[in-house]
């Protein structure tokens, strides 16, 4: 039993936090693309 309660702590947390991870890649690409198109290399 012990064992089927950490799977579904593990799914419920990774449901949680995957999105906020994506959503910090999501945000470093966009920020990096968008100084391509000015122009700027990141440093």
């Amino acid at each position: 039993m012990k064992k089927r309660v950490d799977v579904f702590t593990l799914s419920i947390y990774g449901l949680v936090i995957f999105p906020k991870a994506l959503g910090h890649i999501d945000d470093a690409v966009l920020d990096l693309f968008d100084r391509l198109e000015k122009g700027s290399r990141p440093s």
